[in-house]
């Protein structure tokens, strides 16, 4: 705890130590009077937000080149980052915590998971500067034996997503969590929201563990302040986990280290939207280096928001559509209903023509385009079924549409209001209409 609590003030300690002793257990090996003498003898690194967090490289972008003592008070609001003093305020706090040493008698709780706990997570002692000690906050048992026994999967993605973004970001997390993958994200604003929420949603009122937050400040620190009532959700229902101390605020350097914990927590990442620069990619190249999965949503071609999943896409990231993509590549099997399979479910009860279709059996399309076997499903099919496979190609106008599905315009487009009304469909101008995601 005494390792993890000076790793919080300064950078790259972690991985210092390792190179030098071969390994966080040999470090743990030494009289703590040695290791302290070893620690003033490291160098302070400049802390800036393009370089290392708590001992882990920023990183760039993919290549494929190869493969404390518990808190005993609420909650508390970040400090906030970037005033002129906090380089030398976190110095004078590393140089306190290394002349003090360990607290005698201190031991970790419940709250607290180390190195030595059996309870660790397992996929962290791959990384080469694990974190001493894990900060934890929520279902911390239950958490901690999902995060050792069930298939765990990031989303991660652009602080500023697109609607686009959004719906294939809940789609994605919601459909994960339905067949019981852990889906792990940074509680931050935009895609990490959509992904811990998607997540809750598709639990609620199940007892599994759905999602895990891993946070770059203090596992009691509220940040960023506007996803408060998401982080008391999070901490009600799942699992919060930081690798810095208790009370701790945001700094900017510590978000590259947080990502590399996200991804080694996951089999597989998934990146939606962000631009070439965005945090995500620091997740996907720390997940490559770690031999995980990377997905990459792709986006409309010439977006700002597309350039980073393009990028991914580019130099051999998996093409993620839908969930489904996802548990294929982790070997969990096809979704039992996927957003395709959904629509049909819904719109099979939308109108008093609509008949019960087929739906889209384990959340694909079984039926090729094109095909004599379309055709006939087409024709044994209700109106509203027909309809919704017309969208299936993409936003249309209500006579496209209803030339697709065999209908006339007025009962298309009755049909039509029908849908947005469930949240199937929904109207993006020009007269046309088109498929949600996230419906």
């Amino acid at each position: 705890m005494w390792l993890a609590e000076l790793a919080t003030w300064r950078r790259g300690l972690i991985r210092l130590l390792v190179a030098r002793y071969g390994g966080l257990d040999q470090a743990l090996r030494l009289d703590w009077r040695t290791l302290a003498a070893a620690v003033r003898r490291t160098p302070r690194r400049r802390a800036d937000s393009q370089g290392e967090g708590c001992g882990s490289s920023a990183g760039g972008l993919m290549e494929r080149d190869g493969r404390a003592t518990a808190p005993a008070h609420a909650p508390r609001r970040s400090e906030a980052p970037g005033s002129p003093d906090e380089q030398e305020r976190d110095a004078s706090l590393f140089a306190t915590l290394l002349a003090r040493g360990p607290r005698a008698g201190s031991a970790a709780g419940s709250t607290v998971v180390t190195w030595l706990d059996a309870a660790y997570p397992p996929q962290l002692r791959e990384l080469p500067d694990p974190p001493p000690a894990l900060f934890l906050a929520g279902q911390i048992a239950g958490g901690l034996q999902a995060l050792a026994a069930a298939h765990v999967v990031g989303v991660v993605g652009s602080r500023g997503p697109s609607s686009y973004g959004r719906e294939m970001a809940r789609a994605v997390a919601r459909d994960l969590a339905a067949r019981g993958v852990v889906v792990v994200s940074g509680l931050a604003l935009g895609i990490d929201a959509v992904a811990h929420e998607a997540a809750l949603e598709a639990t609620a009122g199940a007892t599994r563990l759905a999602t895990v937050a891993v946070l770059g400040c203090g596992a009691d620190v509220e940040h960023p302040p506007g996803n408060r009532r998401l982080f008391a959700l999070v901490r009600e229902r799942g699992l919060i986990v930081s690798e810095v101390s208790w009370g701790v605020g945001a700094r900017p350097w510590r978000f590259p280290a947080r990502n590399r914990l996200m991804a080694a927590l996951c089999e597989a990442v998934v990146v939606v939207e962000g631009s070439e620069r965005s945090g995500a990619l620091i997740t996907a190249r720390h997940a490559l280096d770690l031999g995980r999965e990377v997905l990459a949503v792709p986006g409309e071609a010439g977006r700002r928001l597309s350039a980073g999943p393009h990028r991914l896409l580019r130099q051999g990231a998996a093409v993620c559509e839908s969930a489904a993509d996802v548990l294929e590549i982790i070997g969990c099997g096809g979704l039992a209903i996927g957003w395709k399979g959904r629509a049909l479910q819904v719109g099979a009860t939308a109108g008093p023509n609509a008949q019960t279709g087929s739906g889209a059996a384990g959340g694909r399309d079984d039926i090729g385009v094109g095909t004599a076997r379309d055709t006939a499903h087409d024709a044994a099919a209700g109106p509203v079924q027909r309809l919704v496979r017309a969208l299936d190609d993409g936003a249309q106008t209500v006579d496209g549409l209803a030339a697709g599905a065999g209908l006339g315009t007025a009962s298309a487009l009755a049909l039509l209001a029908e849908l947005e009304v469930e949240g199937v469909v929904e109207a993006c101008g020009g007269g046309a209409y088109r498929l949600r995601r996230d419906a």
